[in-house]
């Protein structure tokens, strides 16, 4: 099974989405699915759990707490592989490093800074 540590931004996007078809979406089901397993930290369900919870989405509480579960039971965690790399943005650090943590994880974000540190 395809594991691999899940932008925050993918998961919003899907949410909001009224594509059905949009790579976020997609992303989000085959999580939900258990086609892929989510590799995580604490940090990062943390950041979720925040994120989810803004205001400025107006996600129902009941619909965020099924999600952030489902999300915590198709999830393994991670030990994240420390790096001096410098990031544009150090939000993202949580993510890279547990990206990192093994050579068979995928980062699938839709973040372009991150994205274009790991062509380098």
């Amino acid at each position: 099974m395809r594991r691999a540590v899940i932008g925050t931004n993918i998961i919003v996007s899907a949410l909001i989405s009224s594509n059905d078809e949009a790579a976020t979406v997609k992303v989000l089901e085959l999580l939900l699915n258990g086609q892929i397993l989510s590799v995580v930290t604490d940090s990062i369900l943390q950041e979720y759990e925040e994120v989810l919870r803004r205001k400025k989405f107006s996600f129902p509480e009941e619909n965020v707490s099924v999600l952030l579960n489902e999300i915590r039971s198709k999830s393994v965690f991670a030990s994240p592989c420390k790096t001096d790399t410098e990031l544009p943005d150090e939000n993202d650090r949580p993510f890279f490093e547990a990206m990192l943590s093994d050579d068979d994880i995928v980062l699938i974000t839709g973040n372009k800074s991150i994205s274009q540190i790991m062509k380098e």
